[in-house]
């Protein structure tokens, strides 16, 4: 009797700490906890090309952490462009002093449409112009037509072969959270068109031909802080560019921008507006603006 006794109980304890086992298990595949998150160093260009995809061992979820420089057109199949596209679920991508780059002049170098998606450079004070956190030799460093963008750190430098016009981040669509980093481009530091919202809490938009800032063809763009500047010596190239709509002293508030502590260089050339004339733009912060229209 007293040994039957001892076999239930026994098995009555291996019955709950399996269930509770079980259970544990289970709320951790369906919650997706933090536990399940890891760094994978990337050490490869084609390991790089696939981190958007699980069926390739990667996917969202993850940090990816660069171990080294390269180019993603290098080793590159017929059927693939040389970049990086992210299409759904978070991602971090931590550069780590190195650089990313695509020789492939079909493609931007990081392409979002549709991830939430954290960039940084956790070695960004190594970065410069002439070893960028990412340069590309077409369109640009970094687009987006989809989904959510926070850029913490890092050089995002957009060069041109000659074919199109670069940027360093192009904001097509969805939202992008700049808190810091600099946004060097051969055309334009940063642009947005379409729906994209572009919040700038800091950082350096550097237009090296046209624009440290572009809005053109729609969306949003809201400053806190940040450093504009344009190192074209044409005076009719002004510094920040707008597109016509938006232009009511709300969306767009020099004197607001300024007193939180952005700073333009040349100030004598902020604006370049493309619509006809310039009425109801005067009145913004007139001696700071340099107004000119396509017309």
């Amino acid at each position: 009797m007293i040994k039957q006794a001892l076999n239930k109980r026994y098995v009555r304890v291996l019955a709950t700490i399996t269930f509770a086992l079980i259970a544990v298990i289970a709320f951790m595949l369906l919650s997706g906890t933090k536990a399940d998150a890891k760094t994978i160093k990337i050490k490869t260009p084609a390991q790089m090309r696939n981190i958007n995809w699980k069926n390739k061992g990667f996917g969202p979820g993850n940090t990816y952490k660069l171990c080294n420089d390269m180019d993603l057109a290098t080793d590159l199949p017929n059927d693939e462009y040389g970049y990086v596209l992210l299409t759904k679920g978070k991602f971090t991508i931590d550069l780590n002093g190195h650089t990313l780059q695509s020789t492939d002049s079909r493609v931007t170098v990081i392409s979002n449409r549709g991830a939430n998606v954290t960039i940084k450079d956790s070695k960004a004070k190594k970065q410069t112009m002439s070893h960028p956190s990412i340069r590309s030799y077409n369109f640009g460093a970094i687009e987006m037509t989809k989904g959510s963008l926070n850029i913490k750190s890092g050089y995002y430098l957009g060069r041109s072969d000659g074919t199109n016009n670069p940027v360093g981040l192009y904001v097509g669509g969805g939202k992008c959270v700049v808190n810091g980093g600099t946004f060097d481009g051969e055309f334009v530091g940063a642009s947005t068109a379409s729906s994209g919202k572009l919040y700038i809490n800091g950082g350096k938009f550097i237009g090296r031909y046209m624009f440290a800032l572009m809005h053109f063809g729609g969306g949003t763009i809201k400053i806190s802080k940040g450093t504009f500047t344009n190192t074209w010596q044409n005076y009719t190239i002004p510094t920040f560019a707008l597109g016509k709509q938006n232009i009511d002293g709300k969306t767009y508030s020099f004197k607001k921008w300024l007193a939180s502590g952005a700073k333009f260089s040349p100030s004598v050339r902020t604006l370049y507006w493309t619509g006809q004339g310039n009425t109801g733009v005067t009145n913004l912060c007139h001696s700071l603006l340099h107004i000119r229209s396509t017309t």
